[in-house]
């Protein structure tokens, strides 16, 4: 799903692909309620909607966005809470015993991403080779910099479809 800011009376409606906790700080800081499916916001803002929107989906639905998918190693534990990248969900963990689910336009190449702690206090365990689809470009480059804490290694994505097909089943 695209990005997508239609005019609802006075009010804007902004749909985005995926959530972006980062985004939704900056949206709640304008006055934007959530209304499923999108976030409602006030017209007078939609420049500042508009420039949170780059910020932390490349794009703002005008053009195409400036995206990348990067690659990258992650190692990185959240209590009761979802692991996240710059605002971008890698994983969610529901429980000790729920194991986790990769956050939307993530890819597991290599290594665990579960749960674990105890009943009452469980965690979201990362420790994994990734990929970011939909990354924005200067947030790439600021992970290719060490600039996000639990994150090395990171590249832009370029698969080899032979390397990635070796092995046996």
């Amino acid at each position: 799903m695209a990005i997508q800011i239609t005019r609802s009376g006075t009010d804007l409606l902004v749909r985005t692909p995926h959530a972006n906790t980062n985004f939704n700080a900056r949206i709640k800081d304008m006055g934007g309620r959530w209304e499923a499916p999108a976030w409602r916001v006030d017209a007078r803002n939609e420049a500042l909607v508009r420039a949170a929107l780059v910020r932390s989906y490349g794009g703002d639905g005008e053009g195409e966005p400036d995206t990348v998918s990067l690659q990258c190693h992650i190692e990185k534990d959240s209590w009761q809470s979802p692991v996240e990248v710059a605002g971008r969900i890698i994983a969610r963990a529901f429980g000790r015993d729920s194991g986790a689910k990769l956050g939307e336009g993530i890819v597991r190449l290599d290594g665990s991403v579960t749960s674990g702690g105890s009943r009452a206090n469980w965690t979201t365990v990362v420790d994994a080779t990734v990929v970011i689809h939909d990354c924005p470009r200067k947030v790439a480059a600021k992970a290719m910099a060490d600039g996000y804490t639990g994150v090395t290694e990171a590249r832009l994505y370029v698969p080899d479809v032979q390397a990635l097909a070796e092995g046996v089943d």
